[in-house]
């Protein structure tokens, strides 16, 4: 009977989890497009490079949401986006090869690789999931999200300022250590902490552990 009890609560916080969607909105103010050894670079605010060597160097922003207990993240599924091609043609500067703090000295140019300067918008995920772990006990998941894309064949810049997705779960056996009994006050502390570094705040109060 206990089981059962729990395969129904288990089951339905993956009901509702998986019917919840998020949206995450980019400003094209905080685009910077700059020149480098004749290519342009793309960068903008929050966000880090494409980390994929030969790769076309868009900026790519992790965020990071908290979802149910009991709970592993399987997909994200894009509801809608909304998104305009910039004007002009650009040619992209690369990705290049990481350079280590304690050999700063310049490596050999890498060259644009033909299997991500094609035909086709880069990267061709518009989001994708990164890592699930537990902090503070709270169940996160982090996805990587491109509000940017480049289709090398024409040229083209693509801002994608609205992305409406959902996320696709499976109960799972996560191994996360329990936090322990916590006052109401060093919960309130740990939320407020959590509410700065997750994208979905709103929810950290009903998925707490």
């Amino acid at each position: 009977m206990l089981r059962i009890v729990i395969t129904i609560i288990v089951s339905g916080l993956v009901a509702l989890a998986g019917a919840m969607n998020n949206e995450i909105l980019f400003d094209q103010k905080n685009l910077v497009l700059n020149q480098k050894d004749g290519l342009t670079t793309v960068a903008m605010s929050g966000c880090v490079q494409a980390f994929e060597k030969g790769a076309p160097s868009v900026p790519i922003k992790a965020i990071h949401l908290v979802v149910p207990q009991g709970v592993k993240v399987t997909g994200v599924r894009i509801e809608e986006v909304k998104s305009e091609n910039l004007s002009g043609e650009y040619e992209i500067y690369p990705v290049q090869e990481a350079m280590p703090l304690s050999d700063p000295e310049p490596t050999h140019f890498v060259s644009p690789d033909p299997k991500f300067y094609g035909s086709f918008d880069y990267p061709k995920k518009i989001m994708s999931i990164g890592n699930q772990g537990s902090v503070f006990g709270y169940n996160i998941v982090s996805l990587f999200v491109a509000p940017v894309q480049y289709n090398a064949v024409q040229k083209q810049l693509k801002f994608n300022s609205k992305i409406r997705f959902s996320l696709e779960f499976e109960s799972a056996e996560l191994k996360n250590q329990p936090p322990g009994y916590r006052s109401p006050e060093a919960r309130h502390q740990i939320e407020a902490m959590l509410a700065k570094f997750v994208h979905n705040p709103e929810d950290l109060s009903q998925y707490a552990p």
